[in-house]
């Protein structure tokens, strides 16, 4: 292909079809898609490895977010509309009958020898795995691998965002110290592979419990983390409540007809650190403990 000055700003791409043609061939032989786009933003011309990525369907793409573009904002109409190439942005790529894939995208626009845009190059590079690979990465840096739940770091950041925002907006906030009764005991007694059985399956019941904008977070041994946004104290202790008094009422792998129960310190936020706040959750939960665990202790000192 011949580049070219087309005025004093950018320089311009300017092709004829045999030169893009035989440009599609040689990006075949690279593992790179191409799409070709007339000036009305119809494919005209589409490689091998363009077909196959779009199993012969139409190119329909989303922002780095998943979220769908628009037809306006489609890489070729863009190109269109600004005359500006786009370099290097992540798409993801959907089609009827396979799952989003994610790809490196560069588009150019050729030019006629009138200035009009004669084409569109919307090239393709597949990093869908790279993707994964960050996203496992990501999950990995916050995540408990056993319980899926927050790990012990990123759930005191999100209770240190969650203590701003409801100090900033004045909404409530509520927050929630779980422990697993006797865990020790069940990990020396059954072994830890059934320890680790029970602490999944209560993180599990949790989140199942909750709403989807709750955070559950392992703080550490056999205790969960609750951050309850935008709810007060006697909000929040209904649907714990029924947490506590499902797990109390399960059977956890057949594990030799011990009941497995829960105890809980519960608070509200009141414009304090997390450090306060945590603290004031732990020692509710110690209360829960010395009264005979399998319960939830509540601050009754905030009201």
């Amino acid at each position: 292909m011949t580049v070219v000055n087309f005025n004093a700003g950018a320089p311009a791409l300017r092709a004829d079809d045999a030169e893009i043609e035989r440009y599609a061939m040689l990006l075949d032989c690279l593992g790179v898609a191409l799409l070709v786009y007339a000036s009305d933003a119809e494919v005209c011309l589409s490689n091998a490895q363009a077909r196959a990525m779009l199993n012969d369907g139409p190119a329909l793409f989303t922002d780095e977010s998943g979220i769908a573009l628009t037809e306006e904002n489609q890489p070729a109409a863009a190109v269109l509309r600004s005359r500006c190439a786009i370099h290097n942005r992540v798409l993801g790529v959907n089609d009827a009958g396979a799952p989003s894939r994610w790809v490196n995208a560069n588009v150019l626009p050729v030019f006629a020898d009138d200035g009009s845009i004669r084409r569109v190059l919307l090239s393709m590079s597949d990093v869908s795995e790279r993707r994964w690979l960050e996203a496992k990465l990501e999950q990995l840096s916050v995540r408990d691998p056993l319980t899926d739940a927050f790990n012990r770091r990123h759930t005191l950041y999100l209770l240190d965002e969650e203590c701003q925002r409801a100090r900033r907006y004045g909404t409530p906030s509520t927050i929630a110290l779980i422990d697993i009764d006797r865990f020790r005991e069940i990990n020396e007694t059954h072994g830890r592979a059934m320890g680790d059985r029970v602490l999944s399956g209560v993180a599990r019941r949790i989140r199942e419990a909750l709403r989807g904008i709750d955070i559950v977070g392992r703080y550490g041994g056999g205790e969960f983390l609750l951050i309850l946004p935008n709810v007060h104290l006697d909000g929040a202790m209904i649907p714990l409540e029924r947490i506590r008094a499902q797990i109390a009422s399960e059977v956890f792998d057949n594990l030799a007809g011990v009941t497995i129960t829960i105890s809980g310190g519960v608070t509200e936020c009141a414009g304090d650190t997390t450090a306060a706040l945590t603290g004031r959750a732990h020692a509710l939960l110690l209360q829960a403990k010395d009264a005979g665990r399998n319960q939830l202790c509540q601050d009754v000192e905030i009201f």
